[in-house]
């Protein structure tokens, strides 16, 4: 009777996660991230070298999973964060990424939230039109079948999920930012979802979005069609993750990133000093070209700074959602980035260290032309010697 009653309760655990999962499926995972304290530039441009050898052994260095992380030259209250990138996420070709990093913490916070789900969808989702990822501000990944069983498209404070369930697609529709009442701000234009005695309103802005990117992905004619017949998943304020700058309390009215930081100067100011210590091997004019590119926000992989063609054909360096087929992602970074204890100060190098990685390999080749030079003095003398 205890294993029945067990088992039961275990498989009730399992349906109600899955259930769990479908709804918040298409979700954002924070409200705001790391990435919306943070510039980031990938120093990915061919000619451009890098050497980190030497950073393993310096002093208020932290090094984990493969990033290095010490307090900025700008700055003490900002973190540079240093890792390889793969070349197929910052414009085909791989490089240094040089982040630039506010110290954040992460809350949850209480905002509306809207979650429906349409079962009145009529269309097909056309292949082609869903193969590249991004449509008029809308972040598109889908699944890579014959028959896409499944589409997730996400613009600011909105999400949609389109799944193939009994051989016909419903679409869930997620929004959880800005969202007002219908009786109290009026809803002209837009759409009123009601339910329970109140009412909520999907803004004429947000409805003509939805409306458009559903129907270049064929799935809808118009928006009557998604809102012929819907369920309410949720309506309601709920607990959202989400992302803060962690800064003093003096500067805590300065939480939404208005705390002053020059960007451009950070960031110019960090790689003079890479370039400086023979960390990377980068040319004035491309630390000048990058520098005016650097605001808050230029961070993960859609936003950050690459060397790569844009939607003409040039190369050059650019915001890499605007490189030419960017591969984009929906995920950010909900991660903290806190400053380790392990750092008490600025970068020290021991004396010399930072040009040994250069002197070394040129000492071997004096060393070698050096013995070549003496192999062919001696041959030559014992030629000599024994021609008297």
């Amino acid at each position: 009777m205890k294993r029945d009653i067990l088992f039961l309760t275990l498989t009730s655990l399992f349906l109600l996660t899955l259930v769990l999962s479908a709804v918040s499926a298409a979700s954002a995972s924070c409200l705001k991230s790391s990435d919306d304290y943070a510039v980031e530039v990938v120093l990915n441009k061919p000619e451009t070298e890098y050497n980190l050898n030497y950073l393993s052994n310096a002093k208020n260095v932290i090094l984990r999973e493969g990033r290095y992380t010490f307090l900025s030259h700008y700055s003490n209250e900002l973190m540079v964060v240093i890792s390889e990138v793969d070349g197929s996420v910052s414009g085909g070709q791989a490089g240094l990424s040089i982040r630039l990093q506010m110290p954040t913490i992460s809350s949850r916070e209480s905002v509306h939230v809207l979650d429906i789900i349409s079962k009145s969808i009529k269309g097909r989702i056309i292949t082609e039109n869903v193969s590249q990822s991004s449509y008029n501000g809308w972040l598109i990944d889908c699944t890579d079948e014959r028959v896409i069983s499944e589409c997730k498209f996400i613009n600011d404070g909105m999400a949609m999920r389109a799944y193939l369930e009994d051989s016909q697609y419903n679409v869930e529709l997620e929004i959880s930012q800005n969202i007002g009442s219908c009786d109290v701000d009026g809803c002209n234009g837009g759409y009123c979802v009601r339910s329970g005695g109140s009412s909520t309103c999907i803004d004429k802005n947000k409805r003509e979005s939805a409306e458009s990117m559903l129907k270049y992905a064929g799935l809808i004619e118009s928006f009557n069609e998604f809102s012929s017949a819907y369920s309410i998943v949720r309506n309601g304020i709920s607990p959202m993750p989400t992302i803060s700058a962690d800064l003093p309390e003096e500067e805590s009215e300065a939480k939404d990133g208005a705390k002053k930081i020059n960007w451009s100067e950070a960031l110019e100011k960090e790689l003079s000093w890479l370039k400086s210590q023979n960390i990377v091997r980068i040319l004035n004019n491309d630390i000048e070209e990058i520098s005016p590119l650097a605001m808050q926000g230029a961070a993960g992989q859609n936003n950050r700074i690459v060397y790569a063609k844009d939607r003409v054909g040039a190369a050059r360096w650019i915001y890499y959602k605007d490189s030419i087929e960017p591969s984009l992602s929906l995920e950010k970074e909900c991660g903290e980035f806190v400053i380790s204890k392990g750092i008490t100060g600025g970068v020290t190098f021991e004396a010399a260290e930072s040009g040994l990685y250069y002197i070394i390999p040129i000492a071997l080749v004096i060393i070698i032309l050096l013995i070549f030079a003496l192999v062919i003095v001696f041959t030559r003398w014992n030629y000599e010697r024994k021609k008297k």
